[in-house]
């Protein structure tokens, strides 16, 4: 059969051929699998410094795909081998300084959220995420200070006072005790208190109109009823503290910018995926370790372990695309790249239970919601990665992306 014809007939039948390449910079390694039927044996693959090109035996060009922001080294080309069920997988190294590498990796320290940056640049708003409703009117904060890192309640049974000389009288030694441990709330309106993951304000801050807080302490979004967080003491408006997740509110500078943002508005799902992989990246980087167990809490119920979690790399680059058209430029896609287990079933609860006590591991915890849906972007993403990679060491293999780099806008001076 000739070429031309396996090529309709492959269209036709939906089975269009597949590139994925995924860029691994601090190897300097390019690993690319080109997903092709095997009716396609005799068309040549040549590795071009910008791309890849399909060939007719006749030496006609069947299809031409470019790689934008990186520069192969075509002799460098080995590891030639054909897989079943992905196709051809080859490797081929990379010119460093061609690779963009994203602010994240290039950094030494671990950068600042940027809710926080935002909250300290001068006078913000904030709404909610889904509907963009305000829930903080223009507000200009006197201080933003940071939480304390996670499990820093875990250490105040060890705290005691230094002045303590009376030792005979235990009911009254308890009772201060029971004062030591510090109250980390905000002292007034103009007061925020922020992490990588909530942001703490005074009731007085926040529009009464547009939220809503139950019995139990969560707090909804009047308009949408979407979960933005929860009451650390209630009260009536001038007496309330109120922490919201920051995946589920938007901080935005109230200054007018100079020039209009290039981005497009980031619908959730989207968001959901961007803030997942920085917090990810963030967690991981600020303790330390690539094993994370992620739990999920609701009220003064124990936390469950839901997901356990391997960060393979932070900063890989992916090019995904598809030999249907003639010509193609494929712009690189950042990725967090992991290894992963849900906790659903009661051995690989064990497991996570297990890994609690495991000093390599960081356990973190987010709302139940927000755990389903890094497992659904886990899931679904791994469906695009070639079945050879899906799994190792009795894991499964997903990647999140990354939210690329965005000019920073510029703004007025009041």
């Amino acid at each position: 059969m000739a070429v031309g014809d396996c090529i309709s007939k492959n269209k036709k039948q939906g089975k269009v051929s597949l590139l994925y390449v995924e860029i691994k910079p601090q190897l300097q390694i390019a690993q690319i699998i080109l997903n092709v039927d095997k009716s396609w044996s005799e068309c040549t693959v040549v590795v071009g410094r910008n791309g890849i090109h399909i060939l007719t035996p006749q030496q006609k060009s069947l299809c031409n795909i470019v790689l934008r922001d990186v520069t192969l080294k075509p002799e460098s080309c080995c590891g030639l081998r054909w897989v079943e069920s992905d196709g051809l997988h080859l490797r081929v190294q990379i010119v460093k300084e061609s690779v963009n590498l994203p602010k994240q990796c290039k950094a030494d320290d671990v950068p600042e959220p940027q809710h926080i940056s935002v909250l300290k640049s001068g006078p913000v708003t904030s709404c909610c995420r889904r509907c963009e409703n305000t829930i903080m009117p223009e507000t200009l904060f006197s201080s933003v200070l940071p939480l304390p890192s996670e499990g820093w309640q875990d250490l105040t049974d060890s705290w005691f006072c230094h002045c303590q000389h009376n030792h005979n009288h235990q009911e009254e030694h308890t009772h201060e005790e029971e004062n030591l441990t510090p109250d980390l709330q905000p002292r007034g309106s103009k007061e925020c208190l922020a992490s990588f993951t909530c942001i703490t304000v005074h009731s007085s801050a926040v529009l009464s109109s547009a939220t809503t807080v139950d019995k139990s302490g969560c707090i909804q979004c009047r308009r949408c009823r979407a979960y933005l967080g929860s009451a650390i003491r209630q009260g009536s408006q001038d007496a309330a503290v109120l922490q919201f997740n920051s995946f589920a509110v938007k901080v935005e500078s109230a200054v007018p910018s100079l020039l209009p943002s290039a981005a497009p508005p980031m619908k959730w799902p989207q968001h959901c995926e961007y803030w997942l992989s920085a917090f990810l990246m963030h967690t991981s980087d600020s303790n330390g370790t690539c094993r994370l167990l992620l739990e999920s809490s609701s009220g003064s119920a124990p936390s469950t372990p839901r997901l356990m979690l391997w960060v393979l790399n932070s900063c890989d680059l992916l090019y995904q695309g598809s030999t249907k058209d003639k010509h193609a430029t494929l712009d690189p896609q950042p990725i967090l790249k992991a290894m992963f287990k849900s906790c659903q079933s009661d051995e690989n609860k064990r497991m996570g239970i297990s890994w609690r006590s495991d000093f390599n591991v960081h356990v973190a915890v987010l709302p139940a919601d927000m755990c389903v849906e890094l497992l659904h972007c886990l899931t679904a993403n791994m469906r695009s990665v070639p079945a050879s990679l899906r799994s190792a060491n009795e894991f499964s293999v997903g990647f999140l992306r990354k939210e690329p780099d965005v000019a920073v806008p510029v703004t007025m001076q009041k």
